[in-house]
C-alpha cells in the first residue's frame, strides 16, 4: 500500500509495515515519482519511489503550464487590489530572510522581527509588536531581491493589524504563554520585546510593569482566542481595540510590511 502524505512540509520516505509513506518538498522544490509494476502471475506489487528535484532546468507539461498560468493572472489581479505592482522589487535580503516553519515557530527570526517592526510602524504610538509564528506560511527563506508578491507568499492570509491597550500583567501571561508553546503556531515574533537573562520580560529596554497600560500592535488573528484562548476583546485585562480603517496601511499586515521594507531600504 503507498500513502502520499499532504501536509509535512520535508520530504520523506518511511515504511510502516505493508504501507509506504511517502511525501516530497514542499514549494515544489521536489517531487516524488512513483513506478508501480504488477506481476499478474505471482499477484504483487511492486513500488519504487524516486524522488526527483525541482529546478529551472525541469521541463513543464503544456496542460499544466496552462493550469498555473491561469491561476497566476487570478493571483496576481487579486493582489493588485491591494498593491498595485506585484512584481515590484521593495528590498535587497542580503542575509537570507528566515520563514521556515521550524524557526517561525520556535524562535525569534529575522523575517519575524521585520514583520514585527512593520506592524509598529504602522502605528506611531506603540510600546511593541506581537505576531504569532503560525501566520508565516512561506516555509521557505526571502534571498537577494523580494517583491511584493514574496511578501503575499509569506503572509497569505492577511489580515489587519490592531492596537491594543492593555495590563501589563494580561501582557506578561500573553507573553508567557507565547513561550511555553514554543514549537506551535502560537509562538510569538516581537518587535521592542525581549526576554533578558533572568526570564523576565522588557519592553523598550525596561523591565515589564504588570501595573502599567501597554499599547501593543496585534495582528488581528491573535485577538480571535484560537492560539491563544484568553486573549479576546471581552478579557478584562485588554482596556481597548483600535481597529483601523480601511485606507490605514494597518488595515492589511501584507501592505504594511511591503511599505515599511521600501522606506527601510531606501
Amino acid at each position: 500500500q503507498l500513502i502520499m502524505g499532504g501536509h509535512e512540509h520535508n520530504n520523506m520516505l518511511v515504511n510502516v509495515g505493508n504501507t509506504t509513506i511517502a511525501k516530497a518538498d514542499a514549494n515544489a522544490k521536489s517531487v516524488y515519482v512513483h513506478t508501480l509494476s504488477f506481476n499478474k502471475r505471482k499477484d504483487s506489487l511492486h513500488v519504487h519511489s524516486e524522488l526527483v528535484n525541482v529546478n529551472d532546468k525541469t521541463a513543464s507539461q503544456p496542460y499544466v503550464e496552462m493550469i498555473v498560468d491561469k491561476w497566476s493572472k487570478i493571483l496576481e489581479n487579486e493582489i493588485k487590489q491591494i498593491i498595485p505592482n506585484p512584481n515590484e522589487v521593495i528590498y535587497k535580503a542580503e542575509i537570507p530572510l528566515d520563514g521556515t516553519d521550524s524557526a517561525s515557530r520556535s524562535q525569534q527570526t529575522n523575517l519575524g522581527g521585520i514583520i514585527a517592526q512593520s506592524m509598529a510602524a504602522a502605528f506611531n504610538d506603540v510600546d511593541g509588536a506581537l505576531v504569532n509564528g503560525g501566520s508565516i506560511r512561506l516555509d521557505d527563506k526571502l534571498e537577494g531581491d523580494v517583491s511584493s508578491l514574496d511578501i503575499f507568499r509569506v503572509l497569505p492570509f492577511g489580515g489587519s493589524i490592531f492596537k491594543v491597550e492593555l495590563k501589563g500583567s494580561l501582557l506578561k501571561e500573553i507573553l508567557d504563554f507565547g513561550n511555553l508553546k514554543a514549537g506551535t503556531g502560537a509562538y510569538l515574533q516581537r518587535d521592542n520585546i525581549s526576554q533578558d537573562e533572568n526570564g523576565s520580560w522588557r519592553i523598550t529596554g525596561n523591565l515589564l510593569n504588570e501595573t502599567k497600560t501597554y499599547k501593543i500592535a496585534f495582528s488581528d488573528y491573535l485577538l480571535k482566542g484560537f492560539d491563544i484562548p484568553f486573549l479576546t476583546p471581552e478579557n478584562p485585562g485588554v482596556l481597548n481595540v483600535y481597529i483601523p480603517t480601511e485606507n490605514e496601511p494597518a488595515a492589511d499586515i501584507r501592505k504594511a510590511i511591503i511599505l515599511y521594507l521600501k522606506s527601510i531600504q531606501k
